[in-house]
């Protein structure tokens, strides 16, 4: 019987593409005619180093060897499954090898399978990862001191804003186009509407994925007001950036968004309740979104 693999692909940062995991992987499963059990699992935008990605392995790939879907679990390689050290990576393995599996890499086949030599190549390669992930914290630590020394940004510019400046004097400019939306967002939160319902209309006039929950970060944030915050080193960093809108309208916005809104109900649809489903029966029904 052939062996059924579900493929792991996971990048630390949103800038980098899972993707390009994919092939290898792919190529490797051929090789061993293992048949797929499922998607491959793609963990975006998580770090392996503090552990973000866990949930998501666990839930998504080892529950399913634990549930007799997958024998085999196939990853890039051992930074791709952890950075913590050699304690997290043999509680990995033995986590997999528990729930009924085991764990293979297709770029370190020598840490594929029980031998002794393999789990030597387990505590000697997941220790390099996590020495690695350590020097990468400090420069990138060194990298945000010195910005800061400087006054520069630190972070990726939000919604309304590109990149411009020298690396560490990294500044924020308006983006005129991106801007004029923000602004309409919070002119419209001034006049009542709901976060839904502004939500929508940022969808047409953006042709971006938006929802309540975007367009209320966007319009508590004192970025927008000219001041940026962060953190640096886990201490709080604010610093200054083009302003969008001005205090006055930000607050009022902000304001705005605290009263309770009044929703008028919509008549009664003439066809509700009529109308069945061609397939399994079900009464159709009116919806609305957004109140």
């Amino acid at each position: 019987m052939r062996d059924r693999a579900i493929l792991v692909a996971r990048v630390s940062d949103t800038g980098q593409d899972e993707e390009n995991q994919i092939p290898d992987m792919g190529a490797w499963s051929a090789g061993h005619d293992y048949v797929m059990a499922g998607p491959v699992v793609r963990i975006h935008g998580k770090s392996a180093f503090h552990g973000k990605h866990l949930e998501q392995l666990y839930r998504e790939a080892v529950e399913l060897v634990r549930a007799d879907v997958a024998d085999v679990i196939v990853m890039w390689a051992m930074d791709r499954g952890t950075r913590q050290g050699p304690d997290a990576a043999f509680r990995l393995r033995l986590d997999v090898k528990d729930a009924g599996g085991r764990l293979e890499f297709t770029e370190e086949p020598e840490l594929n399978g029980d031998s002794l030599d393999a789990q030597e190549a387990w505590g000697k390669y997941s220790a390099e990862a996590r020495r690695e992930s350590e020097k990468r914290i400090r420069r990138v630590e060194t990298g945000n001191h010195r910005a800061v020394a400087n006054g520069a940004a630190l972070r990726k510019p939000k919604y309304g804003w590109e990149i411009t400046g020298p690396k560490r004097r990294k500044e924020w400019a308006v983006n005129a186009a991106k801007a004029a939306i923000a602004r309409e967002m919070f002119t419209r939160a001034i006049d009542g509407e709901t976060l839904g319902a502004i939500a929508i209309w940022a969808s047409g006039a953006d042709g971006g994925k938006w929802d309540a929950s975007r367009v209320r970060k966007i319009i508590a944030d004192p970025a927008y007001m000219g001041k940026a915050r962060t953190t640096v080193s886990g201490e709080p960093y604010t610093y200054d950036c083009p302003p969008i809108v001005d205090a006055e309208t930000w607050q009022r916005a902000n304001a705005a968004l605290k009263e309770p809104k009044r929703y008028v109900r919509v008549p009664v649809s003439p066809y509700a309740g009529v109308i069945l489903c061609g397939k399994c029966g079900a009464v159709r029904r009116r919806t609305s979104g957004g109140g």
